[in-house]
């Protein structure tokens, strides 16, 4: 699983909001990277307190970390620009806020060795916050598996905290749809069934574990000042459009949208947003319904190639 340049496994974590944890984070993978690894960081932060800008530039001068800056946030976007800059044949998408295990890199390599899989979705462990964090955390602890197999088995719904993909297929299918801003709800697992209709197996695995430790600020939550009210449900109503009627998932996914939208607690305490925040909605239905055919995607695949037009 080596690539014709000597790199097996590129590293790929998006950032926006954080910082002290960030670092946390890098230093986490820095430990346990394999000698032949690549670790990119896409960094959307407008910019860093004082001494976390001169560690990222400490280790990027170092060639630790390849660092590139992306001037506005955006989570599809920043995943699929760190993936087009990898030099390995596989890709491996982390969040911000983790504490990875020793072996981390080598099992989502040996998962992809040992079974025809284009996707290897690793077990991640929700940090609960009675439990003291430190860099020999392990999943013996008391946090709370995502998917909670005690063994291999083939999976639809990946989440992007903790994946592997041969860069070459994710490519050919697009990547993550761009159409899935701000929050970008859904957009993992609309990627695992755009892969699996495509013919490919996406395999869940336990043994490469991350402890995911849930930063109150940053990822996810993107400032409204950013992406507007419209876009904390339209990735969900993509999902429900675009695979919610094969798979049975439809009014699941519709009814996660509208409390992701127009019942969020912040807009149900606040009778004065309640005609903005369901204008939104309806906004959004429509977009996702248009969308529903339309992955945009700024990667590139010739035609030839992948059968992508």
């Amino acid at each position: 699983m080596t690539s014709r340049n000597g790199k097996d496994i590129s590293i790929i974590i998006p950032t926006f909001g954080r910082h002290k944890i960030l670092i946390q984070t890098i230093e986490s993978v820095l430990k346990h990277m394999p000698y032949k690894g690549e670790l990119i960081v896409v960094d959307q932060n407008e910019r860093h307190p004082e001494d976390v800008a001169k560690q990222l530039a400490v280790w990027q001068e170092a060639h630790d970390i390849e660092l590139i800056k992306l001037s506005r946030p955006h989570k599809c976007v920043a995943r699929n620009v760190g993936a087009t800059k990898a030099q390995s044949s596989i890709v491996l998408f982390l969040d911000d806020d983790v504490i990875i295990s020793p072996h981390l890199m080598e099992e989502h390599l040996r998962a992809h060795n040992e079974h025809e899989c284009c996707a290897v979705v690793g077990e991640i462990y929700q940090w609960r916050n009675h439990i003291s964090v430190n860099s020999q955390i392990d999943a013996g602890m008391k946090t709370r598996p995502h998917y909670g197999y005690g063994k291999p088995r083939w999976i639809t719904h990946l989440a992007s905290t903790n994946v592997s993909l041969e860069k070459e297929v994710f490519t050919c299918v697009g990547g993550f749809d761009e159409n899935f801003v701000g929050a970008a709800h859904a957009e993992d697992d609309d990627l695992g069934e755009r892969l699996t209709a495509a013919g490919h197996r996406v395999l869940f695995h336990p043994n490469p574990w991350i402890v995911h430790l849930r930063a109150p600020q940053g990822g996810c939550r993107i400032p409204a000042s950013t992406w507007p009210e419209w876009t904390k449900s339209v990735g969900t109503l993509i999902y429900a459009f675009r695979h919610g009627f094969k798979n049975g998932l439809a009014l699941q996914y519709f009814k996660i949208a509208v409390r992701q939208g127009p019942l969020r607690r912040e807009n149900v305490v606040k009778p004065w947003r309640w005609g903005t925040a369901w204008t939104h909605f309806f906004y959004a239905v429509l977009f996702a319904f248009r969308q529903r055919n339309r992955v945009v995607s700024s990667i590139t695949c010739p035609a030839d190639h992948c059968g992508r037009p």
